[in-house]
């Protein structure tokens, strides 16, 4: 009796240990487990010396503005560029990488055609904030006007004020951090909207898609969006032309037939008309208006398994600025965009340039080891590299924040060690570099734009600007660009030579 006691508990501490040991490998397969939980060091990297000491998570991987100290092996990263040298700089501090800008100055200085950015970043530009001062400072320089790519819904929609966005509260919406079915593909914004309300019976998966899902349509079946322009920005007056994008539905689903799948009614001035939505690709275009709009509400009649991801209302010509804002994203979780997807918008939309501006949700006063964030932000650009290798990427560190450290407002000691470590990765990777944390003016500066700075510059949770700080904020990056230009223009920017220490 004693022994199989002894043998049971025996087993149960051997599986318990594998499973322990094996938790890591699972964490870095597994989307949700990432999205909700920490991971650890595998044995291995325990008994390596050159294993950064373990940190302490006090939130959720994608809870907003706080960070995980998500600890990874500690791989090295092959540092060798991919097409210029890298040697000696006195400081890391001394790289720009505005060499890496050459496609996009090019297409700057190439006339009547459209040049477009996609601007991904986490909450600090939620509601269109900084990327609005960017879109409207390029367009007033080199044309353009519409605000570019819009969601189906949004979060942000009540305080954005670069247009007017409305809609049904029906909509299912997955956005990154939030796990999505294998069978829908997020979109260039990292989303995807449904046309169905969905009550969750599973409890382990949370607000996953599972086949045992109890799915229901609302008795009114009424989906609608609504967009108007507001008069903020000159390029913001009218929508110049709109197009829809949208995926496949699922093949299994029994609700698919032959021919088109649903329809969209377009109502603009005294006008409505009905569109089919064919689909033959991941990513498909619908073209709504070729002409200029003031106003545009959109009714769909589409099947719950029909993903849709947005409309972009642009010009044919001059500057387009996408704002792709993720709340609590790090950075990496745009790896979950397929590159399948990703090259499919790319053949749509030709973008120019990617802004990345990440971190804010890393920062953590306790954080000491940043090789598990190079890793994981080498692997995203990389991702986007070859997706759209022709297009220049440019990584934007986050702005200065500040905590309660021994009982005074003080910058976050993560903030710097932050932006040098997305500094690395922009070397490791031969991408643009710009440090919104040193154009603030370094330490201290959020406490100085909350406290001192009048009009005030920013909100008081020492971390996300106002209006007028955002302002600010987007004329620095649009004047690190004109800089940039001009170098370019003057004689093409050479590889900067840096060390990596």
């Amino acid at each position: 009796m004693v022994s199989n006691q002894f043998i049971s508990t025996l087993l149960t501490l051997i599986l318990a240990g594998l499973l322990l040991l094996a938790y890591p490998y699972f964490h870095s397969q597994a989307p949700f487990l990432q999205q909700h939980f920490k991971s650890y060091a595998s044995l291995p990297s325990f008994l390596d010396n050159s294993t950064g000491s373990l940190l302490a998570a006090d939130s959720l991987l994608y809870r907003d503005s706080v960070a995980l100290g998500k600890i990874l092996n500690t791989d090295s990263i092959n540092a060798t560029p991919k097409a210029y040298q890298v040697p000696n700089l006195a400081s890391l501090s001394d790289y720009s990488g505005n060499f890496a800008l050459q496609n996009f100055l090019e297409a700057l200085q190439g006339g009547d055609h459209q040049i477009r950015v996609a601007y991904y970043g986490d909450s600090s530009i939620e509601g269109d904030l900084i990327s609005q001062t960017v879109r409207d400072s390029l367009q007033r320089k080199f044309g353009g006007s519409g605000i570019g790519f819009m969601p189906i819904v949004s979060k942000t929609n009540g305080f954005r004020r670069s247009i007017r966005h409305y809609y049904s509260d029906n909509w299912y919406h997955c956005y990154i951090g939030r796990s999505n079915s294998k069978s829908k593909k997020r979109g260039i914004s990292g989303e995807y909207f449904l046309t169905y309300s969905e009550i969750q019976i599973d409890t382990i998966k949370g607000d996953s898609l599972r086949a045992d899902s109890i799915v229901i349509t609302p008795p009114d079946q009424n989906y609608w969006i609504s967009y108007r322009p507001t008069k903020l920005y000159p390029g913001t007056g009218t929508f110049p032309s709109a197009r829809l994008f949208y995926g496949t539905p699922n093949y299994n689903d029994s609700l698919q037939v032959k021919g088109p799948v649903g329809q969209v009614r377009m109502s603009q001035t005294g006008t409505e008309q009905n569109y089919p939505l064919h689909y033959r690709n991941l990513v498909n275009e619908l073209i709504l208006s070729d002409s200029a709009v003031s106003k545009l509400r959109l009714q769909f009649d589409t099947p719950p398994s029909l993903p849709l991801y947005g409309l972009s209302l642009e010009s044919h010509e001059g500057v387009i600025v996408d704002n792709f804002s993720s709340r609590g994203n790090l950075g990496p979780g745009l790896k979950y965009i397929s590159k399948s997807v990703l090259q499919e918008f790319q053949n749509l939309l030709d973008y120019d340039l990617i802004v990345l501006q990440f971190g804010l949700n890393v920062t953590n006063p306790t954080l000491t080891d940043l090789s598990w964030y190079e890793r994981d932000m080498v692997q995203t650009i990389e991702h986007y590299q070859e997706a759209f290798p022709n297009t220049s990427i440019l990584i934007i560190g986050p702005s200065d924040k500040a905590s309660k450290l021994g009982g005074k407002m003080r910058t976050d000691p993560s903030v710097p060690l932050i932006n040098l470590a997305l500094q690395r990765v922009a070397i490791k990777t031969q991408v643009a570099f710009f440090s919104l944390y040193e154009a603030m003016g370094g330490e201290g500066s959020m406490v100085d734009w909350v406290e001192r700075k009048r009009p005030r510059l920013a909100n008081f949770d020492y971390t996300h600007f106002n209006f007028k700080g955002a302002e600010i904020a987007g004329n620095y990056v649009f004047h690190y660009l004109m800089q940039a230009l001009s170098e370019y223009e003057g004689g093409r920017p050479k590889a900067e030579e840096v060390s990596l220490h």
